[in-house]
């Protein structure tokens, strides 16, 4: 599952390859859209991405 800046990330790239103006490009977009505004699928998204973050938590960052 995507994080939600991915998510984000791929919506925008969508939108602007939208601005071609190709309905198959806006469909997939708008699909993107969709599956973000579901709270299922955005409870989702989080639960998958707090269970890979405590199976592998990386590497700590502490930024002064």
């Amino acid at each position: 599952m995507p994080s939600s800046f991915y998510h984000d990330l791929h919506i925008n790239q969508l939108t602007a390859i939208a601005m071609i103006d190709d309905a198959l490009i806006n469909e997939f977009r708008d699909r993107w859209i969709r599956y973000q505004q579901n709270w299922r699928n955005r409870v989702k998204a989080f639960g998958a991405k707090a269970i890979q973050k405590l199976h592998d938590p990386g590497e700590v960052v502490i930024v002064r």
